[in-house]
């Protein structure tokens, strides 16, 4: 089956009930594009303490190392440490090998096949919605349905 064959509402049936328990880092250094991300993981069921905020990649980290994460939403550029160092850093961390990561980026120029190996999956801003929605429950549906990876214990 394609994703285009995907029955996407009887998917985001099935994991709606777990996304209020995943807990979410979310990275950007735009205070703006953090509150509109997070409102959109609020109206998708994402429990809003449950959404852990940074504002660059450094302090992402340290907070990604510290806590206990099962998806990160991060920005590319970004002050201190970018996305891409950020990203390469966790995948890199033991404890986050098996975290979701999802890359928000305005580059249009991004190499896709140089972060494809760090990232779950990343989108273009400015994004609609529906796109976000989209691609976001995609990539968190694949893998709790993946019975050797973690997200499944939501399930």
């Amino acid at each position: 089956m394609t994703d285009r064959e995907i029955d996407y509402e009887s998917i985001l049936h099935r994991i709606e009930p777990a996304l209020s328990m995943l807990k979410v880092l979310l990275v950007d250094d735009a205070p703006e594009v953090v509150e509109t991300y997070r409102a959109m993981l609020i109206d998708l069921g994402f429990d809003k303490r449950n959404i852990i905020t940074a504002s660059n990649g450094l302090s992402a980290f340290t907070k990604a190392t510290k806590g206990q994460y099962d998806l990160i939403l991060a920005d590319w550029k970004m002050p201190v440490m970018d996305g891409f160092e950020f990203v390469k850093k966790v995948r890199n961390h033991d404890k986050l090998k098996n975290v979701l990561i999802f890359m928000i980026t305005v580059k249009q120029d991004i190499d896709v096949e140089l972060i494809s190996p760090f990232v779950n999956g990343f989108l273009k801003k400015p994004t609609t919605n529906a796109d976000f929605e989209h691609i976001l429950l995609s990539i968190i549906a694949k893998k709790m349905l993946d019975h050797r990876h973690p997200l499944r214990r939501f399930l």
